[in-house]
């Protein structure tokens, strides 16, 4: 009764996956471009009463987006974290040949995100407009500009899309990993050292060349990771061993159900790790799946190095080497819970 109870579930679980990929996939960017004002940004605060301050206060009113008021300093620091978008700044320009002019000093981040830089360009560029006419309601004459500098500029989409790529591909390669160490390292061992070699530590041998080809192919046809193709090599196999450990885990503590609950869980990683598009741009549920996942933080830890030449990626590792361990201890669970007991109920056979 029991087996035939997870046999339908496998069953159903199969025929959903379609149908779950494409909910979860399309759900997660349904509408970003209605949820603006919720992109963090970050302003930097002006003196109260000065010319400034009107367009500073009519911006704030917009709520066009989340609003941080920092000094530059921070506001720069966070910028480079990722934790921030942009970096908007409202100056009085005091050159005679300028006087009497605002300026709105808009600083991007395209590494961060490139599809959001451009967005965040647009909305201020259209807010430009209306200050400008505010402005000229009250002194005729005065302007208000719009000047745009990028912080951490990349070349196309494709460059700000490699992070996400970068992850998603080695947990592919996870997957494909673990279906050839399930038929090649299946022997059944007493100890746990030998069956821990056989599930994990052989495989590795595979991981290693998957992330040196990947590595020297993207360095040598793309030209990514060329200031630190070191660390990036490091970080790259830190974050597939990760990855298979997990697969590993999973596949070993549902054997028969682990390949389906590990494509579910490559489904809410394309969907909520924010690989296209900030993650405040979807829905909040998949803001709320997006802390709990690994490669939210792979393609953090991956878009700090590539793009905006941050190597301050410790809170990542720190959240990546949690779920290793975490997966390891699964490992070892898998061992006394099924291993071990396959291996008595055949040496009682004998």
């Amino acid at each position: 009764m029991k087996k035939g109870a997870l046999t339908i579930f496998r069953i159903v679980l199969l025929m959903m996956i379609p149908m779950l990929y494409s909910l979860l996939f399309i759900g997660s960017m349904m509408d970003p471009y209605g949820k603006i004002d919720n992109l963090p940004v970050a302003v930097v605060k002006v003196r109260s009463n000065s010319k400034e301050d009107i367009i500073h206060r009519t911006f704030m009113q917009k709520n066009l987006f989340s609003y941080h008021e920092l000094s530059k300093k921070n506001a720069e620091s966070k910028l480079k974290n990722g934790e921030v978008y942009g970096i908007i700044e409202f100056k009085q320009l005091t050159n005679r040949s300028q006087k009497g002019e605002t300026e709105i000093y808009l600083t991007t981040a395209e590494g961060a995100n490139y599809a959001v830089s451009k967005i965040i360009t647009a909305a201020m560029e259209r807010f430009t407009v209306k200050a400008n006419q505010l402005v000229n309601q009250k002194e005729p004459g005065t302007t208000v500009r719009f000047v745009h500098k990028e912080a951490y500029p990349i070349k196309n989409n494709g460059e700000g899309m490699a992070p996400y790529f970068f992850a998603l591909t080695l947990f592919v390669g996870a997957i494909a990993t673990n279906s050839v160490a399930a038929v090649h390292f299946n022997k059944l061992k007493s100890k746990f050292k030998d069956y821990w070699r056989n599930v994990f530590f052989f495989p590795l041998i595979f991981i290693v060349g998957e992330v040196i080809f990947m590595t020297g192919m993207d360095y040598y046809l793309l030209g990514f990771g060329k200031e630190h193709i070191g660390i990036l090599f490091c970080l790259l196999l830190f974050i597939a061993i990760t990855y298979y450990s997990i697969v590993a885990a999973v596949n070993r503590l549902f054997p028969g159900t682990g390949g389906l609950i590990v494509l579910v869980l490559t489904m809410l990683q394309t969907s909520s790790s924010a690989g296209s598009y900030a993650i405040y741009l979807s829905n909040p549920i998949f803001q709320e799946i997006n802390k709990f996942i690994p490669m939210t933080y792979s393609v953090m830890s991956l878009r700090k190095i590539l793009s905006l030449d941050n190597l301050n990626i410790r809170r990542e590792l720190i959240v990546l080497i949690i779920f290793l361990m975490v997966s390891q201890v699964i490992i070892y669970l898998s061992f006394t819970i099924h291993h071990k007991k396959k291996r008595s109920s055949i040496e009682v056979n004998d």
